[in-house]
Parts: structure tokens; C-alpha cells; sequence
């Protein structure tokens, strides 16, 4: 596909003459409404014309299908809803199955920039790429999400090039977000202008709490903030299968969790830039646990603190207590490029044995002289908070976690040490170092910054695409490592379709929680999965388990509800047998522990 040069000033009047003529065709109870590609701005002009002479909504749920193969060019925003309406009404907008994904662009009025889509409502997108940039080259909030209670759904979305604000913008919300992102993925989501913007989805703070934040197979490159809420507590969270790489500050600025699983991930390059005074005081688990004047506490890819009750009071009217909380990092991979080593260890000239900053934007102590010493680089998985309540409640398990081991990916976060000076550079420059100018941010793309060329199959410039594994860059890994949990790859699932294939969210959360449960009531905390061979897998009825060690083992059979069908903590031989003939079919998950409380999980099929 090549570059668009598409004017729109001639059919601006065909577009509005449409409107009407659109509506008078489609009954008011029509579910599912095909919107043509053909004329620019059908696509909000559909969507915002299906109200009646009040205003109001015809049809506050239809279905806004997209045709598989189309390009639709956007004029104007979409505007669902209004501020006194529509306060349980979802926008829903879904890419035809069978094709190539349907792509969305803006093309903005002559003279206008990007603009953001406005839902006074719930928003659901599948199957569809919608870059954030405008073909002017302008950016903008992709969508802004208003009312009370809301809910987020991407799957199958893939976006790219934000270049201002947040993809979506959900801090006008208030009470609580539900937020689902599967199989997802979030391309070149920063221009590296600032570290501080361009995140997924963006959450306000004190009572705009998100009730389940539910993130799986998702893969996001290159970001500033990732999942961003600023002092926003979540109720539950199931972050699965997810790849994230190239982030130069927080990937969550979330730490109150009640219930929490982040299992079989994928962290390359994740707050490589490090911080210093002003950025580590930005974090609310610094602010709770310092005190002005004090150090702050730096921070790690993932991070819990201890509740803030004043969150939890105004969002949920009651604080939960830490022993209550679960909370697991288990099956993750973290890792930061070598190539970043000079630039962490001060080896641009700066004459000290670390970076430096000259950054004076926060409340700094009484007496501080500059340059400021930028900390925690390489950084951390986990913050020292988090070791500390990790080690301090049985409740919070950290363990089977792969830290500095590099998953040898077939596209490298930063390919060579030319690419990490630049990263260095553009780090040097945001922390104000004098004669330090930002490198050209097409270096740190995958893709081409050019929003008038549409990805395709091994391109920049194609014809669409279907799914993540048409594109240049390929984020599979060869090390040999899976997981102890399902035995699949760490990391989104996209990039294996055979393994994506037999995913299945609920099951993989039963699976997870079972795990958990074992890992929580055994004490097992240490990285060493043990083997522990069960067959045949499926089986029809006689399930044989070797033992993992010399000694007794035991093992839990577990559905995928949750429930124990079977179990037996002490078994004795090298193979045992186990009689599922009196379960229903269907897939279970196995719990083998070793006599050194080791732990492997298995999912089986009867």
C-alpha cells in the first residue's frame, strides 16, 4: 500500500448528505451494523448519527462491524454518547474475521490535527489496527473513556506511533474500570520524547480504582509509562503471557494489589534509563515510605506496597489487611541489554562511575548539589519493598523467576552497542545533560514512524496484515526456557499461533491459581522447577507420574474451577499411577511436588 495522499476536502459534503440516507436504511433494532469503507468519515459518521431526535441512543449496545481487508479514513472523532446519557451503554467496533485486520486512519478536516475519540461509555475494539497518529503526522489520545464504572475490552487490536498522550485516556471515570487487553499489541508506543507519557491506557487516582485489570498475550515496544494509575488501587489483576520490551520508565505505576498474578511474562530493557531523586519520589511507595526529605525507596518492574487506606477508603470503603493479600510473581523473565552497560556505569564522559542527572523538577532536600547520581541501574525485577513483604507473608510468593537471563530473541530489544549509545544519548538528554541533543527517534521504532504507509507481510509499506507474526520484527525466543506453570513460552503467546491456539484465559487463570495455592501452602520458594514426567497426555483413564526425586513426592489433580479431585502427599516408587476414569473429560492441572518442596505444574487433558 503505498503512501496516502488522499485529499478530503471535496467529499466533505457527500459525507454529511449521507447521514441521513445511512439511518433511514437501518432498523432501529438492527444488531450489527457494516459500515463501508468507501466514502471517508463513514466510520464516525455511522456511529455518531445513530441517535434519535432527542439525542439519545438508538441502540446504546449495536455492533459497528468493520469489513476485513478495508482501509476506512477518518475525518473527524467518533462522539458516543454525552454527559448526561449513556451511562451503561458500551461502543462496540469489530474487524470482520477471515482477512486481513481492517485498518483505521486519521485523516484530519485541512488544517486540523489528530483528535480523540470521545465515549461517555464502555468501549469494546476487536480485530482492528488503528494507529494513534494522524496522517499529518500529528498524535492524540486515541480514545477518552467518561461516566462512572466503566469497562475496557481490547483483543486482537494492534496500534502504533503514539506520539502524544496516552492511547486511551480513562482517568475521567470515576468508582471503578474493568480493563481487558488480549492478544494485543502496542507497536512503537512512544517517540521518545518523554519518558513520563505514552502509556496503554491511563487511570486517575483516589477513587478511580480498577476493579480487574486482565492484560494476556499482549506485547507492547517501546513505551515511557506502560500501565499507568497514578495511587490507583486494583482489586484484581491476572497479567499472563504478556512481552514487554523497551520501556524507559515504569511498566506498572500501580503497588496496591489485593489480588495479584503476574505469571509467565517477558521483561527486556524495563526502566533501563534508572532514577534519581526526582523520578524515585514520584513513586507512591516512596512518598509513603519515606517521608519528605528522605531517600526515596527506587523501584523494580513489578512493585506492592503496603495499603494507603485513604485509596482503598474512597475507592472500595474498606482497606484490606496484608495478610488477606495474594500476590505472585512467578515464571517471569527480566533481563536488560549489555548494550546498556556503558551508559548504566557512567561511560559517556560525565566523570563518575554512574549516569547523572541535572533534572530539578521534584522537592529536593535542603543542600542538594547537582549532578544528582542516577540509581538503580541495571535495574531491579522487584523493589526492596517487595522482597521485604515477599519474605514477611506466606501470602506473597516471588519465585521460578528467570532474572538477567537473556531469552535470545530473534529481534533484539537494542541489536547492537551503536543502538545502545543511542539509547544512552536520548537518556542523557532528558536528564538535562548540557549539549546532549535527542537522537533521531525513528533509531528506536519497530516500524517506521511513517503513518502514511500501512504495515504488511515482512514490510513497512504493504498491504495489511493479519496477524503480529506477518511483521518485520519477531519477538519468539530460542533459550531454552518455558514454564513451570502450562509449559508453554514466557512472554505473549501471539508469537507461537500454535500455542496461542490452545490458550484459554479462565484455564489458564484456574491453572495459575492452583499453582499459587500449592506454592503459598508449601513454602516452595526457591527457582529450581524439577521434572517430574506424567503420561499419557491426554489420557483416558490411568494417568502415570514419575517421581521427581529419590523418596516420597506427592501431587494435586485440580480442575479448572479450582477444585482438588485428587491428591496424595506422600507417594512412594519410582511411578505411580493415578485412576482419573470417574472424571468428566476435560482439562486439569497437576501440581507434582518433590520431597525438597519443589515444585512443577502440568495441564492434562482427560
Amino acid at each position: 500500500m503505498k503512501k496516502f495522499t488522499k485529499s478530503v476536502s471535496g467529499i466533505i459534503c457527500l459525507v454529511l448528505l449521507i447521514t441521513t440516507s445511512v439511518f433511514a436504511q437501518i432498523p432501529p433494532d438492527q444488531k450489527v451494523v457494516i459500515i463501508d469503507e468507501a466514502v471517508p468519515g463513514s466510520l464516525e459518521t455511522v456511529i455518531n448519527g445513530d441517535v434519535d431526535g432527542s439525542g439519545n441512543r438508538v441502540n446504546p449496545n449495536r455492533v459497528y462491524q468493520l469489513k476485513k481487508d478495508a482501509i476506512y479514513f477518518m475525518n473527524s472523532p467518533i462522539l458516543f454518547g454525552s454527559a448526561t446519557t449513556d451511562s451503561t451503554a458500551t461502543l462496540i467496533i469489530v474487524g470482520e474475521p477471515g482477512g486481513k485486520k481492517p485498518v483505521v486512519l486519521m485523516d484530519p478536516l485541512a488544517g486540523g490535527n489528530a483528535f480523540a475519540n470521545l465515549v461517555h461509555g464502555s468501549l469494546t475494539i476487536r480485530n482492528v489496527y488503528w494507529p494513534s497518529q494522524a496522517l499529518n503526522n500529528t498524535g492524540s489520545t486515541l480514545f477518552q473513556l467518561f461516566r462512572s464504572n466503566q469497562r475496557l475490552i481490547l483483543q486482537d487490536v494492534v496500534t502504533e506511533s503514539c506520539t502524544n498522550g496516552d492511547l486511551f485516556n480513562l482517568e475521567q471515570v470515576k468508582g471503578t474500570m474493568d480493563i481487558y487487553f488480549k492478544n494485543c499489541y502496542f507497536r512503537d508506543n512512544t517517540q521518545f520524547a518523554n519518558p513520563w507519557n505514552f502509556a496503554t491506557f491511563a487511570r486517575g487516582n483516589g477513587s478511580q480504582a480498577i476493579d480487574t485489570l486482565w492484560i494476556e498475550n499482549t506485547t507492547v515496544g517501546n513505551a515511557g509509562l506502560t500501565f499507568f494509575g497514578k495511587g490507583c488501587p486494583i482489586n484484581f489483576t491476572f497479567f499472563d503471557h504478556n512481552t514487554i520490551i523497551n520501556v524507559a520508565k515504569y511498566v506498572f505505576f500501580f503497588e496496591q494489589y489485593k489480588e495479584a498474578y503476574f505469571t509467565n511474562n517477558i521483561f527486556v530493557n524495563c526502566n533501563w534509563q534508572g532514577e534519581d531523586y526526582n523520578m524515585g519520589k514520584t513513586q507512591l511507595e516512596s512518598q509513603s515510605s519515606s517521608g519528605a526529605g528522605n531517600p526515596p525507596v527506587f523501584v523494580g518492574v513489578l512493585n506492592l506496597m503496603e495499603m494507603n487506606a485513604n485509596a482503598w477508603t474512597l475507592a472500595y470503603g474498606s482497606v484490606p489487611e496484608m495478610k488477606d493479600v495474594k500476590w505472585m510473581a512467578s515464571n517471569n523473565l527480566h533481563f536488560t541489554s549489555p548494550f546498556l552497560n556503558k551508559y548504566q556505569t557512567g561511560g559517556y564522559g560525565d566523570g563518575k562511575s554512574y549516569p547523572v542527572s541535572y533534572l530539578d523538577w521534584g522537592v529536593l532536600p535542603v543542600g542538594t548539589t547537582f549532578p544528582l547520581e542516577v540509581k538503580n541501574v541495571p535495574p531491579m525485577f522487584m523493589s526492596e519493598k517487595t522482597q521485604q513483604l515477599v519474605d514477611q507473608y506466606a501470602g506473597i510468593v516471588a519465585e521460578s523467576n528467570h532474572i538477567q537471563v537473556d531469552p535470545m530473541m530473534v529481534t533484539k530489544g537494542i541489536a547492537d552497542q551503536a543502538e545502545g549509545d543511542l539509547y544512552a544519548q536520548w537518556a542523557r538528554s532528558n536528564f538535562a545533560i548540557a549539549g546532549v541533543a535527542l537522537p533521531d527517534d525513528a533509531t528506536f521504532s519497530f516500524g517506521d514512524q511513517d503513518p502514511t504507509t500501512i504495515p504488511g507481510i515482512e514490510s513497512e509499506d504493504g498491504a495489511g496484515f493479519t496477524n503480529v507474526t506477518d511483521l518485520l520484527e519477531d519477538f519468539s525466543y530460542t533459550e531454552a526456557i518455558s514454564s513451570t506453570i502450562d509449559n508453554k513460552h514466557l512472554g505473549s503467546l501471539a508469537w507461537y499461533p500454535t500455542e496461542l491456539a490452545g490458550y484459554n484465559g479462565n484455564a489458564a487463570l484456574a491453572a495459575v491459581k492452583s499453582y499459587y495455592s500449592t506454592v503459598a501452602l508449601t513454602g516452595i520458594r526457591d527457582n529450581k522447577a524439577i521434572s517430574g514426567n506424567v503420561y499419557p497426555n491426554p489420557t483416558n483413564g490411568i494417568l502415570n507420574i514419575d517421581n521427581p526425586s529419590t523418596g516420597s513426592f506427592g501431587y494435586q489433580i485440580v480442575s479448572v474451577t479450582g477444585k482438588v479431585v485428587s491428591s496424595n502427599y506422600d507417594v512412594t516408587g519410582k511411578t505411580t499411577k493415578v485412576d482419573m476414569s470417574g472424571l468428566a473429560k476435560g482439562m486439569y492441572i497437576i501440581n507434582i511436588i518433590s520431597k525438597e518442596k519443589r515444585m512443577n505444574s502440568k495441564v492434562i487433558l482427560k
